[in-house]
């Protein structure tokens, strides 16, 4: 699998960058990881969609092999991977983004629309405002979690609230074992920065084909959902029953045939 790391001011992005489609193949794939975790969580995508397209797949900065360094906000992130876009000479894709990694596409696809063919946002909104109380405690609870207790504590206790069946065991397992590779203070700024977060007003703007993918027993409601939606000019709404907050890992056979007939059609 190719890939490796480029130096973008003011940090180095690692990245896969793997595929081998055939002429007639569908555009490139980015695919942009949630907080907390790296592009490693895209083992169920990248074997599936590397034989039909160019697959690039990013470590944001501060996680996975990508260094520490400036600022661990929405805006750095997107401003990141567009300049590993250039470098790759990728103008064209399509774009698939989880939870934080949602937002960091929905970043992208307001400041350059015409480079996105289609959007694909998973288990994330366009906004992480902390406005109720059970966002408000789902915030103060990763923060309070992460800095007393540090990665390990609290990837153990998010685990088996996003898996929670016995046949997630090996999986849970895999998880909690890169999160001892995780950054306290890379987490904990990016937290900060996420709370304030919205790109509500924009939405408008969005034009392309966009697929949004929730699960039933997501941090937030399907109303939720289905207002994002909604405001969205050309979205369409999929929910998952019995799942939770990472589809991509938890039902990635689901995930890859809802994700790969939309990029399709």
């Amino acid at each position: 699998m190719a890939g490796g790391a480029l130096d973008i001011a003011p940090v180095s992005l690692a990245f896969v960058d793997t595929g081998n489609p055939p002429a007639a193949a569908l555009p490139p794939l980015v695919l942009l990881h949630g907080i907390g975790a790296s592009g490693e969580d895209w083992e169920y995508q990248i074997p599936v969609f590397a034989p039909l397209c160019r697959v690039i797949v990013p470590d944001l900065r501060g996680y996975g092999r990508s260094p520490k360094g400036g600022a661990y906000t929405v805006e750095a992130f997107a401003a990141d991977v567009w300049a590993l876009l250039v470098r790759l000479d990728i103008e064209r894709f399509n774009l698939v983004g989880h939870s934080m990694g949602g937002a960091v596409a929905l970043r992208m696809a307001v400041d350059r629309p015409g480079c996105i063919d289609r959007l694909v946002l998973a288990n994330t909104l366009p906004s992480f405002v902390t406005d109720t109380f059970g966002k408000a405690m789902l915030y103060w609870y990763r923060l309070v979690v992460m800095w007393l207790f540090g990665p390990a504590w609290l990837a153990e206790t998010v685990q088996k609230k996003l898996f929670p069946k016995p046949e997630h065991a090996a999986l849970r397992a895999r998880l909690n074992a890169r999160s001892v590779r995780r950054d306290r203070e890379v987490y904990l700024h990016t937290l900060h920065a996420l709370k304030g977060w919205s790109i509500v007003d924009r939405l408008q703007e969005l034009s392309m084909p966009t697929l949004v993918l929730a699960a039933e027993n997501d941090y937030f409601p399907r109303g939720d959902a289905q207002a994002f939606v909604a405001a969205l000019p050309n979205a369409r709404l999929q929910i998952f029953d019995d799942t939770h907050h990472h589809l991509p890992l938890e039902v990635p056979e689901r995930f890859n045939a809802a994700v790969l007939t939309f990029l399709k059609q």
